[in-house]
């Protein structure tokens, strides 16, 4: 299986449409599930998505057909921040229940730098297992290969890509005895990465934070007075070839911060990172409002078990026939966006993807809406790639519905034949329009 983590170029885009009167799409019931039927596809590396999200106000219901009628504003009430304009909330604690906002507290701000080329998220491998019906344990303590099927296949459920999980799974073994906690015991995960050349120190990140399920008794032992586990004697960030192991290549050491009191531990190079993750007082990404709105709008479905957050410069200058395949007439989100989201909720029919923008306010979120509704018609082709099967929207992702929320826009619906991963390749994962702003 790979390790790698995917390196995304975001692009901004040059050309945009605007209309005023938000419409709804609603496609046919039997389309949208016959669109949604399961392949047999196996993928070797857990899937990796665009993620933030606004929640401001009230929303308006887009579509695909400007004939439809308009849908009404949902008045329900809230209470928003005059300073950054969106709701204010308190995350679940994150070692009892999973929330898109409660992902972000857990990884702490990666000191005054800019948060600019950040992908944070995470999920409930517990609620996974218990929708799928799928035991992670195999009668020799080893990941049952059901369970594997689940995490891998990705024709059914949706995961961020963890590094660590991914190597730990390989070797659940070896894991264990270095770490000093089982793979198998995780049941809820967070994790951090920045993209090539993002303005945040390479040594903070990837950060992991994990929910166990297992004793901790030993873990909290071996971590001492000041709750960090060292594995390696080196400093933060220095290679020892005399000290190398399969999760340490070149011998560089990693600190685990070990929370016993909420059942959870905090994996980075970085002792500092380490010990601000320690710190619950400090600033986290749910400082972030863009993020933080972001949260609130993800968070709206309570049965959610993914959540993944992209953070990239409103002001990156990149044109987009850079690609070399489209150019700015492709383009069609005339408004800068700083960040993405993605969230999953069920799974094989019962799935659902929201996939959501957020911009610097209201007006440019409803300018935006029905560029992006007509972005995710079925009918929309997909030149930017080149995937067997796949060539247009509605091959990958079945339109429900578009929302305006506040200062973002949110896309909601099913995944296609290929499952939710394909939503990711086809869609999030390249770079064209429905990633690019102009």
């Amino acid at each position: 299986m790979s390790t790698g983590l995917e390196q995304q170029i975001r692009s901004v885009a040059d050309a945009a449409f605007e209309q005023t009167s938000p419409v709804r799409y609603v496609p046919p019931v039997a389309e949208r599930h016959a669109a949604r039927s399961v392949s047999t596809r196996w993928w070797l590396t857990i899937a990796a998505g665009v993620l933030v999200l606004a929640l401001v106000g009230g929303i308006v219901l887009i579509g695909g057909s400007d004939d439809a009628p308009v849908a009404p504003v949902d008045s329900s009430p809230s209470t928003t921040s005059p300073a950054t304009g969106t709701i204010e909330q308190t995350a679940p604690d994150f070692s009892r229940q999973f929330s898109a906002r409660g992902v972000l507290t857990m990884v702490p701000l990666p000191g005054d730098e800019p948060v600019m080329g950040v992908r944070v998220g995470g999920a409930d491998l517990a609620a996974i297992a218990a929708l799928t019906g799928v035991e992670p344990t195999g009668g020799d303590d080893a990941p049952s290969r059901d369970w594997l099927d689940v995490l891998f296949r990705r024709d059914s459920v949706f995961l961020l890509d963890s590094m660590l999980l991914v190597e730990a799974l390989q070797e659940p073994d070896g894991f264990e005895d270095e770490f000093g906690f089982s793979v198998l015991d995780v049941d809820r995960y967070v994790t951090a990465t920045n993209y090539l050349g993002a303005a945040v120190d390479q040594l903070t990140f990837p950060f992991d934070a994990m929910v166990l399920g297992g004793d901790m008794a030993a873990l909290t032992q071996r971590a001492g007075e000041d709750s960090i586990v060292d594995i390696g004697d080196a400093a933060d960030g220095q290679a020892d070839i005399l000290d190398r192991s399969e999760f340490r290549p070149v011998g560089e050491p990693i600190r685990i911060g070990v929370d016993g009191s909420r059942s959870m531990v905090a994996v980075s190079k970085s002792t500092p990172f380490v010990t601000a993750w320690l710190d619950t007082d400090g600033p986290t990404m749910a400082d972030v409002p863009d993020l933080a709105a972001a949260a609130a709008v993800l968070d709206r479905d309570d049965q959610l078990y993914t959540a993944q957050f992209d953070v990239f410069d409103r002001d990156v200058d990149l044109a987009p026939d850079l690609a070399g395949q489209q150019s700015a007439a492709d383009f069609p989100i005339v408004e800068p966006f700083t960040a993405m989201a993605l969230g999953s909720s069920g799974v094989d029919e019962s799935h659902r993807t929201t996939i959501v923008y957020v911009f610097a306010d209201e007006r440019a979120a409803s300018a935006s809406a029905a560029p992006i509704a007509r972005l995710y018609a079925p009918d929309t082709e997909i030149t930017a790639i080149e995937l067997d099967d796949i060539e247009t929207v509605g091959d990958v992702f079945i339109l429900d519905e578009v929302t305006v929320v506040g200062r973002s826009v949110a896309v909601a619906g099913g995944a296609g034949d290929g499952g939710p991963n394909d939503i990711r390749r086809a869609l999030l994962a390249t770079f064209g329009p429905f990633i690019g702003h102009r």
